[in-house]
């Protein structure tokens, strides 16, 4: 009996990862030369299309990279998502997360040291947690991460004040909640307006591991959030990271005149950073 050589399989792996960064190259270009770019203000900005083009020929595109709030691993050739209004992945939602966390940390107001931004493998976690707590057993003390754990320890000594996580519902969607550990409320922003009876799993599960450090949390569904309504159905997940940026930074809210502007900009923001660390090694 004959078997393939590893390094045949290792050859067509490699040959297949090429083959799926050129064609996500090749729609990325597509995409920007049709796609008509205007700023928040209404402004023709056309002129990003040039510097991001750069960015594509620049990239890295055989690596993966690291996410900024979790341990899973991005190809970079997931960056064109935000290069054609596609639906944005867990993985990808997290460098975003990671990239306003770092621009929090580098803040020179209070906001660094009591505001914690949750990784989505967290708030996960923690809605696992709280439906084991419901079990007769129950969570296992070393199921509960470092992040949590330390997140725990913080809030009890009130040095966070304000904790923001996103959330995947129905396997096809994604809202943002923010906890204000000083009014004791939960709000929770939906770009779709979804109607829902009870509550979200991660509202349950924030109050299930929140309220025994801080008090009793409520709930309400008041978070400014753009509205994607008749526009779209896969600008959700930027619509959640916006809600998240107009709360710390002010940013004007998602809005559809300027939609395939904010989807480049985030392009723009993450895959120079990425050329820049390649450029610095």
């Amino acid at each position: 009996m004959t078997h393939c050589p590893l390094d045949a399989i290792l050859y067509w792996h490699k040959l297949s990862i090429a083959a799926q960064a050129q064609a996500s190259w090749m729609k990325a270009r597509d995409f920007l030369e049709q796609a008509r770019i205007v700023d928040e203000s209404g402004s023709d900005a056309t002129h990003m299309r040039q510097h991001v083009e750069e960015l594509l020929e620049r990239l890295p595109w055989g690596l993966e990279i690291t996410t900024g709030l979790s341990k899973d691993l991005l190809p970079v050739s997931q960056l064109t998502r935000l290069l054609g209004e596609h639906w944005l992945n867990g993985e990808l939602l997290d460098k975003m997360l990671g990239a306003l966390n770092r621009q929090m940390k580098e803040s020179i107001s209070d906001v660094q040291k009591t505001t914690q931004i949750l990784g989505i493998q967290d708030i996960n976690t923690l809605i696992r947690l709280h439906l084991l707590s419901k079990s007769k057993l129950g969570p296992a003390k070393n199921e509960v991460p470092l992040s949590l754990q330390r997140l725990q320890a913080e809030v009890e000594k009130k040095v966070i004040r304000t904790i923001y996580a996103i959330e995947n519902v129905n396997s096809n969607h994604w809202i943002v909640h923010e906890v204000d550990l000083v009014k004791l409320i939960v709000r929770t922003g939906d770009s779709l307006k979804t109607q829902k009876m009870g509550c979200w799993p991660a509202q349950s599960a924030l109050q299930w591991f929140l309220s025994p450090l801080c008090g009793i949390l409520s709930l309400d569904d008041m978070l400014p959030v753009g509205s994607q309504i008749n526009v779209d159905y896969s600008s959700c997940g930027i619509c959640a990271v916006n809600a998240i940026e107009h709360a710390l930074f002010s940013k004007p809210l998602w809005s559809r005149k300027s939609h395939i502007y904010q989807w480049i900009k985030w392009f723009e923001r993450i895959a120079s950073q990425q050329v820049s660390l390649v450029s610095i090694s």
